[in-house]
């Protein structure tokens, strides 16, 4: 049986000689450059987001001065929150605020310990880190 022809050229890129000279060196340089100014606006375009993000979440969370019937305890109250999670309208007496990311949430989609002298709420993604 005969052997087999070779699958690849004779001259492979691989066993080439490269000659590198100045020019190449200054690319290199320049994709460096180019990599950290990528960078920088990766990290400011981040920022921003979570900026505007905290911003939204501020804003859904702030008090109104509309009576607000709240879902937890069926009355209704000057003061409402909504929850994080959910998005329920409650009154200030039925939300709970969790004690990893400080936010308010509602009976359902909080949970409580009791491991401590003083309970603590957490909500569900904050519990479920945790675990």
């Amino acid at each position: 049986m005969p052997k087999r022809n070779f699958p690849f050229d004779g001259t492979s890129p691989l066993q080439l000689k490269t000659h590198i000279n100045a020019f190449y060196f200054e690319k290199l340089n320049d994709m460096d450059k180019i990599y950290e100014r990528t960078r920088e606006l990766m990290q400011k375009g981040s920022k921003r987001m979570q900026q505007e993000e905290a911003e939204k979440k501020r804003n859904t969370n702030v008090q109104t001065d509309q009576a607000v019937k709240c879902l937890s305890c069926l009355q209704s109250k000057r003061f409402g929150i909504s929850c994080v999670f959910c998005e329920r309208q409650l009154c200030v007496d039925c939300s709970h605020q969790c004690s990893t990311c400080a936010e308010s949430f509602c009976n359902l989609c909080s949970i409580a310990n009791y491991d401590e002298r003083c309970e603590k709420y957490f909500c569900l993604g904050c519990a479920e880190h945790k675990c």
